[in-house]
């Protein structure tokens, strides 16, 4: 009896100690090469290149920390483990090898359950995010502090099991059967989402083409590169709606975005993790959003943001724009087309755009159609 609470005991050891030696390994991403490299150069990605590992293999980086290192350390705390720890390894999965389930036909699809811009430049490198300018996409943090906190608490289930901010994403050209670690590419489609009554999710039709769910979707990382589950897209225009901190539905889009992180299959979805999507938002773009709060800040029951923004919404477009502008310390970055360089913030108009880093997770959900927000 002894000997068998003893093994248990033991093999939950070694199941805690394997499981975070997993999560050490998923810290290491894909190498970036090619025309990336001179991004690389402005904004180095910690787990991006860490001398010549590989993609998910962290054996170099800091002592042994290969596929066996949890077993070998929880035989150090009871080497009587024996056979039954070499069984309890054998039983661990990595969740990339997991070969994705059978789902309907608006799936495998996962919601976005945590999502926020980083405090510091260091801790949105580390984030996965390549990004010109000296903040990496952080610039917006404080502006959200302001508002009345980060974007977090939007995508987690409030009283009643509501979600502020539903987002979707969808995987597709994924065959049934096949691991993430199988996967050489794989189109991630982005779009808002909506909450019924009794707690289901639905795509917002507002993110497919002309509100057409057989169209496609307006925002997709199409043939995503994929590396042991880890992604790495080529760079798109995200758009789409999104509420802000209790706001009406604003534009919100991002030029030159880039999607990465760990993919894995989960039941009828699937997951993504320390995944983040980088990109910048345009001057021209701003204005946009800001045309828009100034509409919905003018009607006869306005969200509460627009008391926080006071009096300052009276102005013209143009003033309002430089003052939201000037409280986040400048632009930093310019973007003309598919091109993106460096810019003088001293000099008028030379800078035209802002980095702006979503660190981001996915869990699986089950999307049961499409349909418009509010029906």
């Amino acid at each position: 009896m002894r000997a068998a609470m003893r093994a248990a005991k033991g093999a939950a050891v070694a199941l805690m100690v394997m499981l975070g030696s997993m999560g050490c390994d998923a810290e290491t991403g894909p190498v970036i090469e090619g025309d990336d490299a001179e991004v690389l150069d402005a904004a180095p990605l910690d787990r991006a290149v860490v001398g010549d590992a590989a993609p998910g293999d962290a054996g170099d980086i800091e002592g042994d920390q290969g596929p066996d290192a949890g077993l070998d350390a929880a035989l150090m705390l009871d080497p009587d483990l024996g056979a039954d720890a070499s069984a309890l390894a054998d039983a661990v999965v990595d969740p990339v090898e997991v070969p994705r389930g059978p789902s309907n036909a608006w799936g495998p699809a996962a919601r976005v359950s945590s999502l926020d811009i980083p405090s510091t430049p260091d801790e949105a490198r580390r984030a996965g995010c390549l990004l010109r300018g000296p903040a990496v996409g952080t610039k917006l943090y404080s502006v959200l502090l302001l508002a009345g906190g980060g974007l977090r608490t939007q995508v987690r289930p409030g009283p009643g099991g509501r979600i502020e901010l539903v987002l979707l994403t969808r995987a597709r050209n994924w065959s049934v059967g096949t691991a993430a670690a199988g996967l050489e590419t794989v189109d991630i489609d982005v779009m808002p989402g909506v909450q019924d009554e009794a707690g289901g999710f639905h795509y917002d039709v507002e993110g497919f083409i002309d509100g057409d769910p057989a169209a496609g979707a307006r925002s997709s990382f199409a043939d995503t590169w994929v590396d042991d589950g880890w992604l790495d897209s080529d760079l798109i225009t995200l758009s789409f709606r999104l509420s802000l901190l209790g706001t009406p539905r604003v534009p919100f889009t991002l030029q030159q975005a880039r999607l990465t992180g760990r993919i894995a299959a989960d039941g009828e979805g699937f997951r993504i993790d320390q995944g983040s999507i980088a990109g910048y938002l345009t001057l021209e773009q701003l204005v946009e959003l800001i045309v828009e709060v100034q509409r919905f800040c003018s009607t006869e029951s306005p969200p509460g943001i627009c008391g926080l923004i006071g009096g300052q919404l009276d102005r013209p477009v143009d003033e309002l724009t430089e003052l939201i502008v000037g409280f986040v310390n400048g632009l930093e970055v310019r973007v003309e087309g598919n091109t993106v360089s460096d810019c003088d913030p001293m000099a008028p108009d030379d800078c035209n755009a802002l980095g702006v880093c979503l660190e981001l997770g996915a869990t699986p959900v089950i999307v049961e159609g499409a349909r418009a927000a509010g029906e």
